[in-house]
């Protein structure tokens, strides 16, 4: 390989590595600094003030749900589901502020470029997140329109605010916020170390044989090691907030399919409330499953497309010896796969699995509500 050709493929490199940079929304970015997640939230007094607020606030929220159930003497289930929803943002809440730093490492590694589709797409799954008490108060005053005729004007103000604005609010930073955010995090991050994983790929793939010598595979190998350093990372900073977000979704869902299933159609509000929260929280695990699933996926692709140049190459200008030692360091590598406390293993495979154990503990929930009533 020539010299130009050779000077070609580094400025590509540092090209590509450009592209790896990372670019969070501003609306996102103020989101993890209100709630402690970044270092810059421990700047100063007004910054520390900010992300207690926001904590003490959340935790009211979350304690205020909780007596609501209990003082209301509901059923055991319902009891069941906002304990363990409380416990687990809470869980999820301090696993990512004890992992602040590594946090903002990551961020800064991931910061001075962005990709506009990528933002795009974050930026409107914020606005949905943050649009998702009014899709549920007008959810609601739709279901339950028939009985405003029953309510002088001050009767029906002082139900909307006590009944519906305030209980949705409550509600939302309560059960959904956090949850929500944290899993949007967790698959922008995902996605975009698959996206420079298949970068890589497919530069692979427009590289003929004759240009694929050892300067390029070593290239391409300490390109790829900087990918493997943010996702030991995200496994590191992921790991235990993950496996919470899996079993508050898990359990919530259970519950309102379980609710959907056994009520009569006389009361459709509940079965369509039910259906929106059981389609909001089977997102979220299906979202963090095909994320997380990505990365395996793009690196058994890039193994392959490598040792498939790599073979080539060496058949082609037949020295044995050549790019032998590299290619047996990409491919005899150990896969990484994304897990949550090595308890779950997040692959899109896994998304069936889930499905099936949903529907199972969905039946056996409703078997039991059958039997109490």
């Amino acid at each position: 390989m020539s010299t130009s050709q050779h000077s070609n493929g580094v400025s590509n490199s540092n090209s590509e590595l450009q592209h790896f940079e990372y670019k969070l929304p501003r609306l996102f970015l103020v989101f993890l600094r209100w709630a402690g997640f970044v270092e810059e939230s421990d700047r100063n007094f007004k910054s520390k003030f900010i992300w207690i607020f926001f904590y003490v606030i959340q935790l009211l929220a979350s304690a205020f749900m909780v007596t609501v159930v209990f003082l209301q003497r509901q059923v055991l289930e319902k009891m069941l589901v906002s304990v363990t929803s409380l416990a687990c943002n809470q869980a999820i809440w301090h696993c990512m502020r004890y992992k602040r730093k590594t946090l903002t490492a990551v961020l800064q590694k991931m910061q001075l470029n962005h990709l506009p589709l990528s933002k795009l797409t974050i930026s409107f799954s914020i606005f949905v997140i943050l649009c998702m008490p009014i899709i549920i108060l007008i959810l609601r005053v739709y279901l339950e329109h028939s009985v405003f005729w029953r309510y002088s004007l001050g009767q029906l103000i002082e139900y909307f605010v006590l009944h519906l604005i305030i209980p949705n609010c409550i509600f939302f930073l309560a059960d959904f916020l956090l949850p929500c955010l944290v899993t949007l995090l967790y698959c922008s991050l995902c996605f975009r170390c698959s996206k420079f994983i298949n970068n890589l790929t497919n530069e692979i793939e427009n590289i003929s044989p004759q240009q694929f010598g050892p300067c390029v595979q070593f290239d391409i190998l300490k390109r790829k090691s900087k990918v493997d350093d943010v996702l030991e990372d995200l496994e590191n900073i992921f790991s235990k907030p993950s496996l919470f977000l899996i079993m508050l979704n898990f359990v919530t869902c259970v519950y309102h399919l379980g609710t959907m299933l056994v009520v009569s159609w006389g009361y459709r509000h509940i079965i369509i409330e039910s259906l929106f929260y059981s389609a909001v929280h089977f997102i979220c695990v299906t979202a963090v499953f095909w994320s997380a699933g990505s990365v395996p996926v793009a690196l058994n692709k890039l193994n392959r497309f490598f040792y498939r140049k790599a073979h080539s190459r060496l058949l082609l200008v037949c020295n044995t010896s050549e790019g032998r030692k590299l290619k047996r360091e990409l491919v005899e590598k150990p896969e990484f796969v994304l897990t949550g406390c090595d308890v779950i293993v997040y692959r899109r495979s896994s998304i069936l699995a889930f499905v099936g154990t949903l529907l199972t503990y969905s039946i056996i929930t409703m078997d039991i509500k059958d039997k109490n009533h």
